[in-house]
């Protein structure tokens, strides 16, 4: 039996917040982040000696997102952001999924699983008068996260 691979597009995803499900995150941009693995050294008298891997560190996740004309995924974030400082500890992260579909959008290809997020950066909306045709808002907020696992 022949084996078929076909090319991920990268333009075949949707964002979801599990806070928030029934909000919609025109996601535009969305890169999966760098994992750099940490190997400590053990010094000796010449040599330095490579030891087992120690840690993980996660890049950003930065999403870059258009905004709905009631502003709701823009208010949802800056909400949740403001609603931290006085959270329990249980209600100021969230898991955020990003759905990875086929070619065709049809079917779920991979879940990358960000576990308790939290937005640490939501950039400014623009507001400008000056411009000849209808430019849609775009903004972009940063996670942070404990780790991202394919599911």
């Amino acid at each position: 039996m022949e084996t078929t691979y076909n090319l991920a597009i990268n333009s075949s995803y949707r964002l979801v917040i599990a806070s928030f499900p029934d909000v919609v995150f025109f996601a535009q941009k969305n890169p999966i982040p760098s994992i750099q693995t940490i190997f400590p050294t053990l010094q000796g008298p010449q040599l330095a000696y490579a030891m087992p891997p120690s840690a993980l560190v996660y890049g950003p996740f930065t999403v870059d997102f258009l905004i709905d004309e009631d502003l709701t995924n823009y208010r949802a974030l800056v909400d949740w952001s403001q609603s931290s400082l006085t959270a329990t500890p249980n209600n100021v992260y969230s898991d955020i999924s990003l759905v990875i579909m086929d070619n065709a959008r049809n079917n779920v290809v991979q879940t990358a699983n960000f576990v308790n997020a939290f937005p640490m950066n939501i950039s400014e909306l623009i507001y400008e008068v000056d411009v000849n045709e209808a430019v849609y808002l775009k903004a972009s907020v940063n996670f942070r996260y404990d780790s991202y696992k394919f599911i």
